[in-house]
């Protein structure tokens, strides 16, 4: 159990890095002002005094949120909010590619070329559907 323990505090060290800007995209209406990046202060400040928004942040998930704010009010606050979001979405697609190439690459199919296995890839974490022929 304590190498397991350990194994996935290693593993997990990087959030802690990043956890002050995760809870101020998951809690951004009971954020302190002095504690988030100058360049976002403003922006923060106008958020947290707009009930309409803050309504709206219980009643739609957090990406239908920060979608629905306005450019011109807060862009910057839309910018880190892509920023964080995308960290999750990239992580996934990695994972995701990682799997396909172990399922294609499996030790009865471990002499593929290289050539071979990059169309196989492309195959498997596309979204193409192909196109029949006559």
């Amino acid at each position: 159990m304590q190498s397991l323990e350990d194994e996935l505090t290693r593993r997990f060290q990087d959030f802690k890095k990043v956890e002050p800007d995760l809870n101020l995209i998951s809690f951004p209406f009971s954020a302190e002002i002095d504690t988030v990046p100058e360049n976002l202060q403003l922006e923060l400040i106008d958020l947290q005094s707009n009930h309409t928004l803050k309504g709206l942040f219980h009643s739609v998930t957090l990406t239908e949120f920060y979608n629905s704010l306005s450019l011109d009010e807060f862009l910057r606050l839309k910018n880190f909010a892509m920023k964080i979001f995308s960290i999750f979405g990239s992580t996934y697609i990695c994972e995701q590619t990682f799997s396909s190439m172990k399922i294609i690459k499996s030790k009865n199919r471990s002499s593929l070329a290289d050539i071979n296995l990059e169309a196989l890839m492309k195959i498997s974490t596309s979204n193409l559907i192909p196109q029949k022929s006559c």
